[in-house]
């Protein structure tokens, strides 16, 4: 047993002198520990050997493939004449429209149309056609339907037909100026307009004396209103009548100048007597209107009134054909 023990001894011995003389190859590392490089044990801590260490996994690097370059619609390709600087708007516009206008649309002119009275004279109107809603239009003493041209062709382009007639004697209507048959023209003018035109309502404006004979149309029942312009009670052997004056319906406007003192009286008298004997049950459309001027009848629209006088007639018009 001591031999061994001794054989040991030798050993180690020898082998620390060969390892001091560099006779041991470098396979090996030998580490000198020392207390400072003592590394300090942890359950926790795996061990890094060599062969347990998984290598690290490497995501391969995937290169797409390349899309054919588009060129966007809108690119424009340099040039060396500097352009326009680039603008927000987008590359397909719709064409914009024509601007909304307050401008009326074209209306097509006035023709001329012919019917006989009672008695067959023959009558002339102008006729501005718009429509089955027909207004009627008479003229005064000093006048003939051109007179009520511009008028008319306002309420054309409101859309109101208009039958603009010249009494017997007058303008292009045959006969002699009869001022005492004159109501017939105007109940002509009515058949005219219901049998021809198939007017679906009609209102009558006449001025002076043509608002006097319009009043003949008072009872029918297709007429819903008629408006006197600077007109009297009386023309000749024709009076306007009181019972068609105090019907509920048709509307009636009077309008006149306040210094045409003689006639506007005329107008305040017959509004007073068409509204006498209304009731609740029975209220009397009527209206009567004084403007601030001096003229009479269609001289009206010539004078500072033109613009309230046809705002109101228009009214009139609007509130009657409704």
């Amino acid at each position: 047993m001591r031999s061994k023990f001794y054989f040991a001894i030798l050993l180690a011995i020898l082998a620390s002198i060969v390892g001091s003389c560099g006779l041991i190859p470098d396979t090996e590392t030998v580490m000198l520990i020392t207390p400072s490089a003592t590394p300090t044990w942890n359950p926790l801590t795996p061990t890094l050997e060599p062969s347990l260490t998984r290598a690290a996994t490497r995501t391969p690097t995937v290169t797409p493939t390349p899309y054919p370059t588009v060129t966007p619609f809108a690119t424009r390709v340099p040039s060396s004449t500097p352009g326009p600087s680039p603008t927000s708007k987008p590359i397909f516009t719709k064409t914009p429209g024509p601007s909304p206008t307050t401008e009326p649309s074209p209306t097509p002119s006035p023709i001329e149309v012919g019917f006989p009275t009672v008695d067959n004279t023959p009558l002339v109107a102008a006729l501005y056609n718009a429509g089955n809603r027909i207004v009627i239009l008479a003229h005064q003493r000093n006048g003939d339907r051109t007179k009520w041209d511009g008028f008319a062709r306002v309420l054309q382009k409101n859309r109101y037909s208009v039958l603009s007639l010249d009494f017997r004697g007058y303008g292009g209507s045959g006969g002699t100026a009869d001022f005492n048959r004159m109501d017939s023209d105007i109940l002509a003018a009515v058949t005219f307009a219901r049998q021809q035109l198939h007017a679906d309502r009609i209102a009558i404006i006449g001025a002076s004396m043509g608002g006097t004979y319009a009043t003949a149309a008072l009872g029918d029942p297709l007429v819903k209103g008629v408006a006197l312009l600077s007109s009297p009670a009386k023309v000749e052997n024709f009076s306007v009548s009181l019972s068609a004056l105090q019907l509920p319906d048709p509307l009636k406007y009077f309008i006149g100048c306040e210094a045409d003192a003689l006639y506007m009286a005329a107008l305040t008298d017959m509004f007073k007597q068409s509204i006498a004997k209304q009731d609740k049950l029975h209220p009397v459309r009527a209206e009567l209107v004084s403007l601030k001027c001096a003229a009479h009848g269609l001289e009206i629209f010539n004078g500072p009134q033109q613009e309230r006088l046809t705002a109101l007639l228009l009214g009139f018009v609007q509130a009657a054909l409704q």
